[in-house]
């Protein structure tokens, strides 16, 4: 893409399309992976009672390590912590003796870190 920029009172209506020889100027493409290896969906039922459930997904071996946090910041659960092989999970979350309010869950793996909120209602 070409910009030129003219003073105030000059005008330009007319657009050139020209040939450009990409394969001179790019040398060297590298690959790197993207956030969409690791995807976290958002919890089922939301506000949930008496359980909801967390899918994710990873498309690499990753070490993953899934948490429930209050508003404070305070872990209150540790849903996964282990390495998994690619694929699609689905966590079940039954809050047995916490209150009513919403909860954040975070899920690191493979260097990227997620997190959403749910809504426990009693």
């Amino acid at each position: 893409v070409f910009e030129m920029l003219f003073p105030k009172d000059v005008f330009s209506y007319r657009i050139f399309r020209f040939p450009f020889p990409m394969n001179e100027i790019v040398s060297h493409v590298q690959e790197t992976r993207s956030v969409c290896d690791v995807r976290l969906d958002q919890n089922f039922p939301n506000p949930f009672n008496p359980s909801t459930t967390i899918s994710y997904g990873l498309s690499v071996n990753a070490h993953v390590a899934l948490k429930v946090f209050d508003v404070l910041g305070r872990e209150v659960m540790t849903l996964v912590d282990e390495t998994q092989q690619p694929g699609t999970f689905a966590v079940l979350v039954n809050p047995i003796n916490l209150p009513s309010g919403m909860y954040l869950y975070r899920m690191q793996a493979d260097g990227v870190t997620m997190a959403k909120r749910m809504f426990y209602l009693k």
